[in-house]
């Protein structure tokens, strides 16, 4: 009814290995091949890195940034001090607001390279797209080669048909309904 083939795929990774054996059933959204994610997994490991420093960065500027600051003056007649609050400078609320901004623009860079690198480590696990069975699998890939290969095969055997031809001498020793014996590559032993 239908069938999947997980050919190797070189730009995921320089090694794949399968996680299902001949004869194996799978179901849709089960795994069928895991590339090597060593170096996919250190990349998302940096990117989450890099966005949780510009998360800490945010914070800090936020929490620390700018602030009003006090004086204090004593006065000299009287002796009494005197405390007056100061709002920050124009210059210093636009520098910080400009902080602010480049923080906030560098946070969705970060984001989107996190993003990214997750996609990326998605795809080193490659899943099945249908309900079936394992019908061939390829332990032995050959990362260089130029030509597809196989890494593993999925099919549905729920309304399989076989085609063949039949001598005229085969035809006269059959008859509708008699039980017949067919030899396949996929099983060999059925």
């Amino acid at each position: 009814m239908s069938e999947q083939y997980v050919y190797f795929d070189s730009s995921k990774g320089s090694s794949a290995t399968p996680t299902v054996s001949v004869g194996d059933e799978v179901v849709k959204g089960q795994q069928l091949v895991q590339y090597d994610k060593t170096t996919t997994q250190a990349a998302y490991d940096t990117a989450v890195r890099n966005l949780n420093k510009v998360g800490r960065q945010i914070n800090n500027l936020t929490t620390y940034g700018i602030s009003p600051t006090t004086q204090t003056s004593t006065d000299e007649e009287t002796g009494e001090t005197q405390t007056t609050t100061v709002a920050p400078s124009a210059q210093a609320v636009t520098s910080y607001n400009q902080q602010l901004q480049d923080l906030n623009d560098n946070y969705a860079d970060a984001q989107a390279e996190v993003n990214k690198a997750q996609e990326a480590l998605n795809q080193t696990i490659i899943l099945s797209d249908i309900d079936g069975k394992v019908v061939e699998v390829n332990q032995s890939i050959d990362p260089s080669s130029k030509s597809s290969q196989t890494i593993v095969h999925v099919a549905t055997e729920g309304q399989l048909q076989i085609q063949g031809t039949l001598s005229e001498y085969d035809l006269a020793n059959i008859h509708p309904g008699e039980e017949v014996k067919i030899k396949s590559k996929v099983y060999p032993d059925k």
